[in-house]
């Protein structure tokens, strides 16, 4: 319940950016980060590390998973 908290180790294991402006999960539980100045990165293991997706966008402001895992990017 809200009266029971516990405080979680900060992971960023490959993750280029701490200012992640968007998070998205497709149907395959693979977690997406849009980052401001770093861009998209991708999680297979719950957020354990991360992986650069090469994907040409730098400023990442939001994104939307469809059910078919197409993912739209909202960029600056």
């Amino acid at each position: 319940g809200a009266g029971h908290w516990k405080h979680l180790d900060t992971v960023n294991v490959g993750l280029g950016s701490l200012v992640v402006n968007s998070l998205v999960i497709d149907s395959q539980g693979r977690i997406f980060a849009g980052t401001f100045a770093s861009g998209i990165f991708v999680s297979t293991n719950g957020g354990a590390s991360w992986v650069h997706t090469n994907i040409s966008f730098s400023f990442v402001w939001a994104m939307a998973v469809t059910s078919t895992d197409h993912i739209y990017v909202a960029t600056y």
